[in-house]
């Protein structure tokens, strides 16, 4: 029962904004499993409202999705209550926030204050790998020992690629600077010009949930970046305590 529900949820990640569809072919062939089978897996999808069915016979994205994204937007605490730290942060400073979720090896934009929209493609929905930017790294550089270990094993070679250590061990320090100086910080690893700086964010247990980040043109970002720092770690800090933030 397990192995076939994470089957049919699987049939999800085969649908993106450069590939907007799936075929039942497709399902078959990436699940390894009968045409039949790849029918049902769509069936219960699609009556669960996550996929639907188009006239070309193809499977996009359903109804059912816009629903949940809407009750993300009005129920989730995370959201709800960093919006008036973003809004407010965002306009006195004149710079671009993003709040930041993540699941598995993925980080995913929760929200965003734009005001500069062409300083970042990133947005609310897109995801992006752990090991790049400060906004993924500020959430990295507080998981638990055990689990880093496991990502390491696995992804060696992606996190010698992002500059972020050849061994556990330097991997491991790189991460412990981030989590001492309490932010991380990133130039043109997102988006070419563009910086970042970002401060975590945790629930009532200590355990980390995600991260508010600046996006700032990389042209400008030294001019204020003591003051950009200090503000997004007290509103983070406000944000996880449940505050007001900005002071």
């Amino acid at each position: 029962m397990a192995n076939s529900l994470e089957k049919a949820l699987s049939i999800l990640d085969l649908i993106s904004e450069d590939k907007p569809t799936c075929t039942p072919e497709e399902v078959a062939e990436v699940l390894g499993v009968s045409r039949t089978s790849s029918y049902r897996y769509l069936k219960v999808l699609s009556d669960a409202g996550l996929l639907a069915g188009r006239l070309d016979g193809d499977y996009g994205l359903g109804s059912r999705i816009l629903e949940l994204d809407r009750t993300m937007r009005l129920t989730d605490p995370l959201f709800l209550r960093a919006q008036a730290v973003m809004g407010e942060l965002s306009d006195r400073f004149g710079e671009n926030l993003l709040l930041n979720s993540y699941y598995g090896r993925t980080m995913v934009c929760v929200a965003q204050f734009w005001v500069n929209a062409q300083a970042t493609n990133y947005s609310r929905g897109q995801r992006l790998s752990l090991y790049r930017g400060a906004a993924s790294k500020a959430i990295l550089a507080h998981f638990p020992a055990h689990r880093l270990r496991v990502m390491y094993r696995r992804d060696a070679a992606e996190i010698e690629e992002s500059g972020m250590g050849m061994t556990w061990d330097q991997f491991r320090r790189y991460l412990k600077q981030i989590r001492d100086a309490g932010f991380a910080s990133s130039a043109s690893e997102v988006d070419p010009g563009v910086a970042g700086i970002a401060a975590p964010i945790f629930d009532g247990d200590g355990s980390v949930l995600g991260s508010l980040a600046w996006a700032v043109p990389t042209s400008r970002v030294e001019e204020k970046r003591a003051e950009l720092t200090a503000e997004v770690i007290h509103a983070a800090q406000a944000i996880s305590a449940g505050g007001n933030g900005p002071r």
